[in-house]
């Protein structure tokens, strides 16, 4: 056995400081990256079901759910 692994195994491990990482993952899952706004020529005009500023819209109005939830806005920084 070498050295470095004998250190390894003889370091206890605290349990407390593993839960409460594995706590604060759990709690706020990353938020992706805000969904790319189409450009203008994306859109045919012709009425798709869905048209892709649809699906635009509805992945914005998730990331932006997303990001109040983890990022949630001071009732003193609100707008009125």
């Amino acid at each position: 056995m070498h050295d470095s692994d004998a250190d390894k195994e003889s370091k206890p491990v605290d349990r407390l400081s593993v839960a409460k990482d594995t706590n604060d993952t759990q709690k706020s899952p990353e938020v992706p990256p805000p969904p790319e706004k189409p450009l203008p020529g994306d859109c045919c005009g012709n009425g798709c079901v869905p048209c892709v500023w649809d699906v635009y819209f509805e992945e914005l109005a998730e990331y932006n759910k997303l990001s109040t939830e983890n990022n949630p806005i001071p009732q003193s920084d609100r707008r009125s």
